[in-house]
């Protein structure tokens, strides 16, 4: 039986680090000024290279764009904990999860940013900053999450696991 959501116990959203989000709008503007080149200089360029060179840079500036914006959430209602990386997300059932703890505290360049396998059915949504390791058997493996208050967050999900653990 499918509970309902249930109140917010926690909200965090995390951003990524200042250097990542300034090298992703650096990105995002340089390779937008290669299209602006492209279009309003074409130069006897062969339209199908023009083509492929302006979708390559709008992509790659896209990427920058997300780089630089998007957040890591992690929510924690009476009954459920949402995780979100755009375009990743996922919905873990308290019932189903087995333990948490804070994680490293590393400022993440160590360890990446973004949506990352780790292994071992280990999902990692890093932006740096300090991190929450969520372990649960449905879906099997654990989830790391960067947090702004990792403490808050084991409490909250530790929360949300007794609440689902009474009839």
């Amino acid at each position: 039986m499918s509970r309902p959501r249930g109140p917010v116990r926690y909200l965090s959203q995390v951003s990524p680090h200042w250097v990542v989000r300034a090298l992703g709008l650096v990105t995002c503007l340089a390779l937008l000024g290669v299209v602006a080149s492209l279009v309003l200089n074409p130069d006897g360029v062969p339209f199908a290279v023009l083509a492929l060179i302006g979708v390559l840079a709008l992509l790659g500036a896209a990427a920058g764009l997300c780089l630089a914006l998007v957040k890591v959430t992690l929510e924690v209602t009476e009954w459920q904990v949402h995780v979100a990386y755009p375009p990743f997300t996922r919905v873990l059932n308290a019932e189903f999860i087995t333990g948490a703890r804070p994680g490293d505290r590393d400022d993440g360049v160590g360890f990446g940013y973004g949506i990352r396998w780790e292994g071992r059915g280990k999902i990692a949504l890093r932006v740096g900053g300090p991190a929450v390791l969520i372990e649960h058997s449905r879906p099997p493996g654990s989830t790391v999450v960067s947090v702004d208050d990792p403490e808050r967050a084991v409490a909250a999900i530790r929360q949300a696991v007794e609440s689902a653990a009474r009839p």
